[in-house]
């Protein structure tokens, strides 16, 4: 379904239209959450902040156009959102910083505003298609900020295992990029 239908159809039968939206993009949420949290959110953390999300996108269907981005990227702004808010209210309730808090920017950065919302959804579809523990280097990395150092130690891994993997992993996903834009 293109945006342009799933919008109209958020708008003329908001029902149908949340559906068809969980249809498609329930699991890319779920990937988003479960990424952001890392090992600082529990399952239901993960299906509270899934709800959010999706109300979230109810409560502003009527303001969605897909002249200004698609469904797909606002929702994936929303999880990473809710995820990131999640954990700061975790780092003032418990008065300590949470590994990689410098990785959850208090402001929209140079970096986020340089990337487009398509190519952000289609880095997040690749990271998700690397195997393990590919993945999840790339995710305690990127996503949560980790040194390597606390990925080793997180993964039970080498810190030279890490750097490489995560090497690797950089190559194939600039490959599938690249793939993308063709």
């Amino acid at each position: 379904m293109t945006d342009e239908k799933l919008v109209s159809l958020l708008k003329r039968d908001p029902e149908r239209g949340l559906r068809a939206a969980l249809d498609a993009y329930l699991p890319l949420v779920r990937f988003i959450l479960r990424g952001r949290l890392g090992g600082f959110g529990s399952d239901e953390d993960v299906a509270d902040l899934t709800q959010e999300v999706f109300l979230a996108l109810w409560e502003k269907r009527e303001a969605l156009d897909p002249a200004r981005g698609t469904v797909k990227s606002f929702l994936c702004a929303l999880a990473r959102n809710k995820a990131t808010d999640l954990l700061r209210r975790r780092v003032r309730e418990n008065g300590e910083p949470l590994p990689g808090e410098d990785a959850l920017p208090s402001e929209f950065s140079l970096e986020e505003s340089l990337i487009s919302a398509e190519t952000k959804a289609r880095l997040i579809e690749a990271v998700g298609a690397l195997g393990s523990p590919d993945r999840e280097i790339v995710l305690y990395r990127h996503f949560l900020g980790f040194s390597a150092t606390e990925t080793r130690k997180a993964l039970g891994m080498t810190e030279g295992s890490v750097n490489v993997r995560l090497h690797r992993a950089h190559k194939k996903l600039r490959e599938k990029l690249e793939e993308g834009e063709q």
